[in-house]
């Protein structure tokens, strides 16, 4: 299973249709979503701890596998992810630019919303695997209700930012 699993995410359609159920049967894959799964362990109780483990990994692979470089996280799903903040939010919001805005559902209630705009970002860059507006930009586009909701990450973010640069985005 390894040459088909990348950082404990299975893509079905790399692998047989009778070694998947068996897998699935066997309680070595859990399914995300149709098509994709994450690699458990059949001996340890199941729970969304597995899951979240695998979040970010599913992420990366499933918004390169559906839009290819034509995305990026929302500001503030940026300063997650630029701030080390690995706790899985309840919806996860992408820029896109075509349309293609379907909610999709994920295990444990979470999920990924992705938002039709004319164009990216800008200043984007990859982190963890993922595509991500600047630490500086999302700063600068971050709305008052993400400082007032999420303060101990603000002040990671604005402590690891250029001011300079994030006044050039205000």
């Amino acid at each position: 299973m390894n040459a088909i699993e990348v950082n404990g995410i299975v893509r079905g359609p790399n692998m047989p249709d009778l070694q998947r159920k068996l897998l699935r049967d066997k309680g070595f894959l859990e399914e995300i979503i149709k098509g994709w799964y994450y690699v458990s362990n059949p001996l340890v109780q199941d729970g969304s701890t597995a899951w979240m483990v695998h979040f970010w990994a599913f992420l990366a692979q499933y918004l390169e596998s559906r839009f290819g470089e034509d995305y990026c996280l929302s500001s503030e799903a940026s300063l997650r992810v630029q701030s080390g903040l690995t706790t899985v939010p309840t919806q996860i919001s992408v820029i896109v630019t075509r349309h293609d805005n379907n909610l999709v559902q994920l295990p444990n209630g979470k999920s990924i919303f992705p938002m039709r705009q004319a164009e990216l970002p800008q200043n984007r860059q990859k982190v963890n695997g993922v595509w991500c507006v600047s630490l500086e930009a999302s700063l600068a586009l971050a709305t008052a209700k993400f400082f007032t909701e999420a303060k101990d990450l603000a002040v990671v973010a604005l402590q690891a930012a250029n001011p300079q640069t994030v006044l050039r985005y205000v």
